[in-house]
């Protein structure tokens, strides 16, 4: 409680809230009724003329939920849930750097009470040190309702050694981020290099037809022209590359590319 006095003639008249804007300091509960606003910009209940003492009034968390959870959650941060957002879904970009050391760190967000969903996040979102976080009621995600997370993707080798390298990352991440394993699906995203040699294989373990020159790879390379792929190639007949005559896939590319109208 605070005593909060003023000459007449310099307060300002009374407000009234209807519930949903303020909580009591002192309970955490929520108030309905008059409240004024001092010099400082701090809310207080409308002085009560008996013994003219005056609670002092917190903005509400948004939104206001007076259950026990609330309570607890807003007595441990202070924290208000506007400044809290919903992990925002990330597509990773790679750079010159990436590509250099031969991996990507990716970074993700787990649902404490929901499992299941994962969710890729950027670097800007991902905030290491949680209690920092909460102390200093950080804008950002609520780290006590998500668990967040980085791991090291490879994406430089040959496809073998990739593939070896993501699955055991992803197994040890498993013991942080449970059911990480189901969402990176393709261990070989992002790979930057061609396939070449013994280890000419897709991700899913079929064999690359050995009469597809060494320029053949996934066109998400780095070496791969934007909008160019064997989905678009004139060469392109079915499944079949005319050219090599071997099968292909649509994702991917050779420097034979020339654009059709399939």
């Amino acid at each position: 409680m605070a005593n909060f006095y003023k000459p007449i003639y310099k307060q300002q008249p009374p407000k009234y809230t209807n519930g949903g804007q303020f909580v009591i300091q002192s309970s955490l509960k929520e108030y309905i009724g008059f409240y004024i606003q001092n010099s400082d910009g701090n809310y207080y209940t409308y002085p009560d003329f008996n013994n003219s003492v005056s609670e002092i009034l917190l903005q509400s968390p948004t939104p206001l939920k007076t259950d026990s959870n609330t309570i607890q959650y807003y007595q441990m941060t202070r924290a208000d849930y506007s400044k809290k957002i919903y992990p925002i879904y990330y597509i990773p970009t790679v750079t010159q750097y990436d590509i250099q050391r031969g991996y990507l760190i990716r970074y993700v967000a787990q649902k404490i009470n929901e499992p299941n969903v994962i969710i890729e996040i950027s670097k800007e979102q991902f905030i290491p040190n949680t209690n920092l976080a909460i102390s200093k009621n950080v804008p950002g995600i609520d780290t006590n309702i998500w668990i967040m997370h980085n791991i090291n993707w490879t994406i430089n080798g040959v496809y073998a050694d990739v593939i070896k390298n993501n699955r055991k990352v992803l197994n040890a991440a498993e013991r942080y981020v449970p059911g990480i394993s189901k969402y990176f699906t393709d261990l070989a995203e992002y790979i930057q290099v061609p396939m070449t040699g013994p280890d000419r294989i897709y991700t899913d373990g079929d064999a690359v037809p050995m009469s597809l020159p060494t320029s053949y790879q996934i066109r998400t390379s780095n070496q791969v022209p934007l909008g160019q792929a064997c989905a678009n190639c004139i060469f392109r007949f079915g499944n079949n590359c005319r050219k090599w005559e071997a099968e292909v896939r649509n994702n991917h590319w050779c420097r034979a590319w020339q654009l059709g109208n399939q």
